[in-house]
């Protein structure tokens, strides 16, 4: 007799929420029901343009890549635009684009030229700050005159010019060679801009040479850029991807030739007419990083660079001979005695007036190890061994934060004219940061942080409107829930104490007919028995509370909605649904097998409820259900899939194998999303599907689905529609003028980006693309809530946007709800 056993390992179910996580989806934020327009489902066959209308962002601005301290003013480069914080003052003024003149919220650098001017270097290219009018402008020359729109190094050039640094970026219609399909990362490296006249300059690039050497720069994204008190160019950079033969064929595709990763490290450009550069490759001496995070002149001239093999100083410009100690160079870097550095990564670089040099260290990129202060006596490397290694003073300096300090990663850092201490942070377990940190000359910490007042992560993995007072609620996927009513921030996490929210990654809201905001959360705290965390909570507006005589703790709980009985109903990734009744406090379970043939399995991804007949829909996913047999000997069989309706009276189920044609992945078919048009009758199911030898490496060929079937839906009725390289389909809603929406991302999968994050079905147009071409924040989108005006789109790591079908030209008429989510 073989014995069924779900879960024959224990922490096991980690790594099975490792992968479901992928596919989480929010049914609250697929809920449909605002159509009035009946029009037929009828597709273009190519994709029409963007509807007009204007995009404004909402997003966290702790995740810190640089800072700027000027006098009473500190700046900030943040994953959530550019933010400022004045002396005196009780919170930040957050630039966010595009509504503050940014061409993106990816800020990377910060700088200003010797004119006064400060620019900033973003994700969409190089814009200036316009004090007047305190808003940034855009700098958009012709795309054929920069390297690439992606900016991540600023450095300003002694004559007033400015030297800009950039990455690779991926060009569809691009060929890497005669042979290849379109396709290939193209631009990056470093150019000249002059902010007078608004001219480009000379590019320089990564060029191939012999024996795998690239000149003048070692590789084509730029990490950081520098210019010395000699006037010499100083850029560091990390590997980039090129177009090369393989070691082995590819296996998925069979060719001899892909993009490999190589290169990185460091280059100079010395201040002549000859244009003469030095450059250090990673691999051609032992001690030369990949990867430059810092770059960074003390008082003597000498240059700093930190890096993922410790901290290196160079003496002689480029005369230098690395590795070599006493040869211009010295590298200091965690030995194993355990004196000195305790990690080997340095990310930021900075000096204190007597000299000493500041460093904030990381193992690896995403566990913080503090700051370091080496008080090195004016002797530079000292070997281990050597008398003057004994003269190396090593203090550790600790930031204040959470329990786990390790989660705070210290990714900038400055040191004022007084003595103050500035500490830019990210947080890498959590995908955010914890903002800016400051210390006083007497020692004194604080905090500065836009979540305070403000979204609390830019992993938006919900976005729910409360259908009777407007509120916004977002849910994230690592730091709890935050609600948004109009004029002020709330916000929850997880406590582990009662009447708190159940977990911090939060993967569905729905709103009951009794008042209360219902949460689901993931587990992620394993608590060595059991999650510690994980479940579904409802907030009467005092506390969190879990339901009364809940059979299940529902930790794996990933999809809610209320029918229109005000039943909740919960989809699980392990355990099926269940439905809570609060009129009673009554549960219903539907798992299999229990539930007959005719329930789609025991992983729910998505709930929809037809608002006409009442019928509930899910979306499934295939689940891996252990089989053991008495020997121990345990196999794992994928059961479910498709998509199964309830009708008050039993379960009917449309699955590939049994019959339905749906387009999505699998033996039954693979669903991460649904949601019911009440304009077209219609259930939308999206998922996601391989064509040909698609990849999950490099992204390609993994293609969104869309699978929709008319009440009352027979088996053959099912159409479907494929959206090449999107990703799955994540979420559905339909505006309030009836168009379908359907969220795409890959969960960050693929080092290729994916085509687009939004496809629209219009009823006039057909399908419309909406990319970050169009405004779109990012083409990577989690979540989707119809608002009146507009829709409200929660992104994977880029915080939220919404969508309004008009233009807007004065910033004196935007509405109250957008002005104050954007101040």
């Amino acid at each position: 007799m073989i014995a069924r056993n779900p879960d024959p390992a224990g922490p096991r179910r980690l790594r099975r929420w490792a992968g479901a996580a992928a596919w989480v989806v929010c049914a609250a934020s697929t809920a449909a029901g605002l159509a009035t327009a009946r029009a037929p489902w009828s597709p273009a066959a190519a994709p029409a343009a963007a509807p007009l209308g204007t995009w404004w962002s909402v997003a966290n601005g702790d995740r810190v890549q640089a800072i700027l301290h000027e006098g009473q003013s500190v700046w900030s480069a943040t994953e959530g635009g550019v933010v400022r914080w004045d002396a005196g003052k009780p919170g930040p003024r957050q630039y966010l684009a595009p509504q503050d003149g940014l061409p993106d919220n990816r800020v990377r650098a910060l700088a200003r030229d010797r004119a006064g001017v400060l620019w900033a270097g973003t994700g969409g290219g190089l814009a200036r700050f316009d004090p007047l009018a305190d808003r940034w402008v855009a700098v958009l020359p012709p795309a054929d005159r920069i390297p690439s729109p992606s900016v991540t190094a600023l450095a300003a050039a002694p004559d007033g010019g400015l030297w800009v640094g950039f990455e690779t970026r991926w060009d569809a219609a691009a060929l890497p060679d005669a042979a290849a399909e379109p396709g290939a990362f193209v631009g990056g490296g470093v150019a000249r801009f002059d902010g007078a006249t608004g001219r480009w300059g000379a590019v320089y690039r990564a060029e191939r040479g012999a024996a795998g050497r690239f000149a003048p720069l070692p590789s084509d994204t730029v990490t950081a850029l520098l210019v010395d008190d000699a006037g010499r160019l100083w850029v560091g950079t990390r590997p980039f991807m090129v177009w090369d033969r393989l070691g082995d064929p590819d296996p998925a595709t069979g060719r001899d030739w892909g993009w490999v990763t190589t290169g990185g490290g460091l280059a100079l450009r010395e201040p002549s007419a000859e244009d003469r550069w030095t450059q250090w490759q990673a691999g051609t001496a032992p001690c030369i990083p990949s990867v430059v995070h810092a770059l960074a002149v003390d008082a003597a001239g000498r240059v700093w660079a930190g890096g993922g093999n410790g901290l290196h100083v160079f003496t002689a410009g480029a005369a230098s001979r690395p590795c070599v100690e006493g040869a211009g160079h010295a590298q200091y870097a965690r030995r194993p005695s355990g004196r000195g550095m305790p990690a080997n990564t340095v990310l930021a670089v900075d000096f204190d007036r007597q000299g000493n040099v500041w460093m904030g260290l990381a193992n690896g990129v995403d566990e913080g190890r503090g700051l370091m202060v080496l008080d090195h006596a004016g002797t530079l490397g000292d070997p281990p061994g050597s008398p003057a290694a004994r003269d190396d003073t090593w203090t550790a300096v600790a930031l204040p934060g959470p329990a786990d300090a390790t989660a705070v990663v210290p990714s900038a850092l400055t040191l004022t004219d007084g003595g103050g201490l500035w500490v830019g942070t990210r947080g890498e377990a959590a995908g955010d940061g914890w903002g800016l940190l400051s210390r006083t000359p007497e020692g004194v910490w604080s905090t500065h942080a836009t979540a305070a007042a403000g979204l609390p992560s830019n992993r938006v993995s919900v976005v729910a409107r409360h259908p009777a007072s407007g509120e916004l609620w977002f849910g994230t996927d690592g730091r709890g829930v935050a609600r948004w009513d109009g004029r002020t921030w709330q916000a929850w996490r997880f406590t582990g104490e009662p009447g708190g929210l159940p977990g911090d990654h939060v993967t569905a809201i729905a709103f009951g007919h009794d008042g209360r905001v219902w949460a689901a959360a993931r587990p992620s705290v394993w608590g060595g028995k059991d999650w510690a965390d994980g479940g579904v909570a409802g907030w009467d507006g005092q506390a969190w509370r879990t339901p009364v005589g809940a059979p299940s703790r529902f930790t794996s709980a990933q999809a809610l909605a209320v029918d229109l009985d005000g039943r909740l109903w919960i989809g699980t990734v392990d355990e099926g649904a269940a439905t809570y009744d609060p009129a009673g406090d009554r549960w219903v379970a539907h798992a299999a097998p229990a539930a007959g043939p005719g329930f789609g399995g025991m992983n729910v991804s998505g709930i929809a409820v037809d608002p006409v007949t009442g019928h509930v829909w899910l979306a499934h996913q295939a689940y891996p259900d252990w089989v053991c047999d008495p020997a121990g000997k345990c196999e794992r069989p994928f059961r479910g899939g498709g998509v199964s309706r309830w009708d008050g009276r039993g379960w009917t189920r449309w699955a590939k194998s049994t019959g339905a044609p749906l387009a999505a992945h699998g033996d039954d078919g693979e669903m991460t999303s649904i949601a019911f048009d009440r304009g077209r009758g219609r259930v939308w199911a999206g998922g996601w599907a391989g064509r040909g030898s698609f990849h999950w490496l490099t992204g390609v060929g993994i293609d969104g689905t869309l699978d929709g079937c008319m009440r009352p839906c027979d088996a053959g009725d099912w159409t479907s529609e494929r959206f090449p390289d999107g990703g799955a389909v994540r979420a559905l809603a339909v505006d309030a003028e009836g168009r379908l929406w359907a969220a795409l991302h890959r969960n960050h999968a693929g080092s290729i980006p994916p085509a687009a994050g939004i496809r629209i079905l219009d009823a006039q147009a057909g399908w419309r693309t909406v990319s970050a071409a169009d405004g779109l924040p990012a083409d990577e989108v989690a979540a989707l809530a119809p608002a009146p005006d507009g829709m409200w789109v929660g992104l994977l790591d880029r915080g939220a946007a919404v969508w309004r079908p008009f233009e807007v030209r004065d910033r004196a008429f935007l509405p109250r709800l957008g002005q104050q989510l954007t101040r």
